[in-house]
């Protein structure tokens, strides 16, 4: 049983950390929302562990991004206490929320009754956009042709790039993020290599790549990845 612990807090992750090891649970740390987003698409987590007050990400944009992919148990720890909060919170999708402080032995059986509560068997995270499907634990896309589904063949560096964006699907990703994220703060400037991968996502992924439905431009700012057709909504 793998569990993902998501907060910025080193000395509550460090003891909490401790006490689910001791507990034979797998543990891994986020201390960020992007990093959370990656982890769970990586990593596959059984349980996540949520803080809501993440320094880069709000916590109701992680349990959305979260869960447009993936149904895994999520019991949000926070001391954010306000009733609006909470009900946002298990609105977007999360399965229970518990405010700190809270003793390690009351979080663990809490713990261990969202684990009974929930299957152990959770979605894979699939995205699907129009023709195209893709595999965020096996790192493959696949396209509808002739009512068959073929595999995309991407480069690791095309890879890297749709999975930032699938990672913040919906949302603006800049150019300077995705050029740090993947080449280095160094190439921030490089613009053209990431018009390059872009380019050729889009002829991979895109029915028209000349009029792309999916990932598209946002001018002067960078990109956005929409699971639907922006334009027929």
């Amino acid at each position: 049983m793998k569990i993902l612990v998501a907060d910025d807090d080193r000395t509550f992750i460090e003891m909490l950390r401790a006490a689910l090891l001791m507990q034979g649970y797998e543990v891994s740390v986020a201390s960020a929302g992007d990093s959370c987003l990656a982890s769970v698409s990586e990593e596959k987590p059984d349980l996540i562990l949520l803080d809501m007050g993440l320094p880069d990400i709000d916590g109701i944009t992680v349990i959305r991004g979260v869960r447009r992919w993936s149904d895994v148990p999520i019991m949000v720890v926070s001391g954010r206490t306000e009733t609006t909060r909470i009900i946002s919170a298990l609105d977007a999708g999360a399965d229970e929320y518990v405010t700190k402080p809270i003793t390690l032995d009351e979080l663990l059986a809490r713990v261990r009754a969202l684990i009974r509560r929930v299957p152990h068997e959770h979605g894979a995270p699939l995205i699907t956009m129009g023709h195209v499907t893709i595999d965020l634990s096996t790192h493959s896309v696949f396209r509808q042709y002739r009512g068959r589904q073929i595999r995309v063949q991407l480069t690791p560096t095309e890879w890297k790039v749709l999975q930032m964006l699938v990672r913040n699907v919906g949302r603006l990703v800049t150019r300077q993020d995705l050029l740090t994220e993947i080449w280095g703060s160094e190439h921030v400037n490089d613009s053209g290599n990431l018009r390059l991968y872009v380019s050729q996502l889009r002829k991979k992924i895109e029915q028209d790549p000349a009029k792309p439905q999916f990932l598209k431009t946002e001018t002067g700012m960078g990109y956005r990845l929409e699971l639907q057709d922006s334009a027929n909504h």
